[in-house]
């Protein structure tokens, strides 16, 4: 699985989430309205998150993402419940410097 389509999961009632080192996007509203996830990891690969991809998931907390390069986000597509978002150590720069990323600066946390 290289894509994840648009409203693919939205609005199911899903706690845990194991996605596919292969994939590579995440399309609009994916998951949204997922609302018992808490926490997501975001593969390596994924170099496109969709508008709103997990969007009223009011229970996410965290994101972990395995890209050190940091991934093309649509608008929202995190939700405002997001505490942190765990990126690779030494790619803060990287992921500061695309423009999508702006609303997330405060809650990057290098580990």
């Amino acid at each position: 699985c290289s894509n994840i389509g648009t409203g693919a999961f939205a609005g199911l009632n899903i706690s845990n989430i194991t996605l596919p080192s292969s994939l590579v996007a995440i399309g609009a509203g994916a998951f949204e309205k997922c609302k018992l996830i808490e926490s997501i990891t975001i593969p390596e690969n994924v170099i496109n998150i969709g508008l709103l991809a997990f969007y009223n998931c009011t229970n996410l907390k965290e994101v972990t993402m395995l890209s050190s390069s940091g991934a093309y986000l649509g608008e929202d597509a995190f939700p405002s419940s997001v505490e942190k978002i765990y990126i690779p150590k030494g790619s803060l720069e990287e992921y500061t410097s695309r423009g999508s990323w702006a609303p997330y600066i405060s809650k990057l946390v290098e580990i």
